[in-house]
């Protein structure tokens, strides 16, 4: 079978920010080096899909103890996916506990890189709970409650012939579709961001596409604020949608690096070319994980930089 080239919303979202990112990544398979920040994210995801797979019909949890129990609970089943061997296409991986190891400076660095995990884990226990509470007011029962609370779907794979997306949770409570996404990072600004609108946004098209029916809204949890922001959609992101996949795609057919300029005017670009060298990433440490490639790229002369009347980003 020929293989079918697929958009994703991280690509595209990479693509829109920063073409010559996308380039290294994707085109040359020049991945960013691994950072605490990103092992946290993954850390983090892994233990909130297990998160549901407890037993709550051993009685260790009840309606009377349930904050405290599963917040014990989920520090648990970190300390587990810590330690648990890890395989991907049958390759072997390094555990959490020793990939996070290796890229902290010392113990000091790795414990509070693993206490910021715990708080995460924290807010999303602390915003789960208050949805039970209101559940168990209702029918009662903590077993019922837990289990209409359930998502419908874990991880659930978005695929089309021309994109694929992986939802962290889609819920369904009666004729409503919700789609759960969870983020790790420490970019809030005002509650609503562009780039995880558009991810929501491919999601709900991709089920829409699947299921034949529209997602009634899409939410996006920032574990570390305990902040929970909605998006709607109506059916016109559909047309829309098509548009931005097909677009990207054309656009990105080319193996030639001259079609893949280095955008300096993006918000988040720390090359030495940057226009914001005293942005949010001066002031929170971050560093894009392309600037070496960016750096190597303009001082051999070989970098092509993204013109002012160049039309980008209408996405």
């Amino acid at each position: 079978m020929a293989y079918t080239r697929k958009a994703s919303a991280s690509q595209i979202i990479l693509y829109n920010k920063c073409p010559f990112a996308y380039y290294r990544e994707y085109k040359l398979k020049q991945k960013p080096p691994a950072t605490p920040a990103l092992i946290k994210g993954s850390l983090v995801h892994a233990i909130l899909e297990k998160f549901y797979d407890i037993n709550i019909r051993s009685g260790r949890i009840t309606k009377y103890n349930y904050n405290t129990e599963l917040q014990l609970y989920i520090e648990e089943l970190m300390n587990t996916i810590l330690k648990e061997p890890r395989t991907r296409y049958g390759k072997t991986l390094p555990t959490f506990e020793e990939e996070l190891h290796s890229v902290c400076a010392d113990d000091f660095e790795y414990i509070k890189e693993l206490v910021d995990c715990k708080k995460m884990l924290r807010n999303f226990v602390i915003l789960y709970c208050m949805q039970l509470e209101q559940f168990i007011d209702k029918f009662g029962n903590i077993q019922q409650s837990f289990y209409m609370l359930r998502p419908k779907f874990r991880e659930l794979e978005l695929s089309l012939e021309d994109f694929v997306g992986y939802a962290d949770q889609v819920f369904k409570d009666g004729p409503a579709i919700v789609i759960d996404d969870h983020k790790s990072s420490t970019i809030f600004g005002d509650g609503f961001s562009d780039d995880h609108e558009l991810q929501l946004m491919l999601y709900c098209y991709a089920y829409y596409m699947i299921n034949d029916v529209l997602p009634t809204k899409a939410r996006i949890n920032y574990l570390r604020y305990g902040v929970r922001c909605q998006y709607r959609f109506a059916e016109d992101i559909i047309e829309k949608s098509k548009k931005i996949i097909s677009d990207f795609l054309i656009n990105t057919e080319s193996e030639d690096p001259q079609k893949y300029p280095l955008n300096v005017k993006d918000k988040f670009c720390t090359c030495k070319l940057s226009e914001h060298p005293n942005g949010k990433g001066f002031k929170s440490g971050f560093k894009c994980g392309h600037q070496k490639f960016c750096d190597e790229a303009i001082e051999n002369g070989t970098a092509v930089i993204l013109n002012e009347t160049e039309e980008f980003n209408d996405n």
